[in-house]
């Protein structure tokens, strides 16, 4: 429920969304081929590196 979520709040780069992907947590396996991690990995990579520019 938490990863569904929180792709939703990323997907629309809501404030709520880095406090959302926070919560998830480290995923059981089975989700490596998730659409939905892998959104908030790039979701998190984005905003990690566009504030380092």
């Amino acid at each position: 429920m938490r990863l569904e979520a929180a792709y939703g709040l990323a997907l629309r780069d809501d404030p709520r969304a880095a406090e959302a992907v926070e919560r998830v947590g480290p995923l059981r396996d089975g989700f490596e081929h998730d659409h939905r991690a892998d959104a908030l990995w790039r979701w998190r990579w984005r905003k990690e590196n566009s504030a380092a520019e």
